[in-house]
């Protein structure tokens, strides 16, 4: 038995060790920075997208694959959250909420541990619904960068913030500054350089343009993301809720 789990030990170290290699030996090298100042083209990227639209606009919502479904108010920063029967009305500023299972509000603990998913959730599945607005967010640093082949693009780091900070996107941008894809150095994906491809575009009525598909190869395997049901609304009324829905 001792000898069966020292060679189980082992096998374990030889191929955690053999993956940490391989996937060394596979990333990319994170951009080299060419110029210090990228807020003008982040400027300009977020104007081929009309951000003065995007500022303008009060409540969001879509869906994560069809998995999760997101009502956002924008202007308090409210969101509820759906999935699987459960619904979190999430307060983001304090990432505090109430939360309820098949409409039975959740006691303390369950509580706790839905908000916390919630907001996982939200940190991911809004990123991908709308990145390109997030480049100034507080705790962001916004570089011109070149990959080795040359490509120069937008290059940001979360240095604060979210559930991973310290992650990096090299934006990949057509002529007209709107984004074709980006290069991911993420903490969640331990291949580095994984590129995604931010494609299907959508204007919004107030002229907002977001992208709803999103494709990466990893490993040979084609992997899409999808945002579904996107529309805008003015009140939690035009989504089918109680205008004095309660969030903590």
């Amino acid at each position: 038995m001792k000898k069966f789990l020292i060679y189980s030990l082992f096998t374990v170290a030889i191929i955690v060790f053999g993956a940490i290699i391989f996937f060394k030996i596979k990333s990319e090298l994170k951009p080299t920075i060419v110029s210090e100042n990228g807020d003008e083209l982040a400027k300009a990227m977020q104007t081929a997208l009309d951000v003065s639209a995007w500022d303008s606009l009060h409540f969001l919502h879509w869906s994560f694959r069809g998995d999760t479904e997101y009502t956002w108010d924008k202007v308090q920063n409210l969101v509820v959250v759906k999935w699987d029967g459960n619904q979190v009305n999430l307060t983001l500023d304090k990432v505090e909420g109430i939360a309820f299972t098949d409409g039975v509000q959740a006691g303390k603990w369950k509580t706790k541990w839905l908000v916390r998913k919630a907001w996982k959730k939200w940190c991911n599945d809004s990123y991908w619904m709308f990145a390109p607005f997030k480049v100034f967010d507080p705790g962001t640093r916004r570089t011109i960068a070149k990959l080795p082949d040359g490509t120069q693009g937008l290059w940001v780091e979360y240095l604060t913030g979210g559930v991973t900070p310290g992650d990096g996107y090299f934006w990949i941008l057509d002529a007209d500054k709107k984004p074709k894809a980006f290069k991911m150095w993420v903490s969640i994906i331990p291949l580095k350089g994984v590129e995604a491809s931010w494609e299907n575009w959508v204007e919004l009525s107030g002229g907002a343009w977001l992208s709803t598909a999103h494709g990466f190869d990893v490993f040979g395997k084609k992997i899409s993301t999808e945002m579904l049901d996107v529309k805008q609304g003015d009140s939690w009324g035009d989504f089918g809720f109680d205008d004095q829905i309660e969030f903590l």
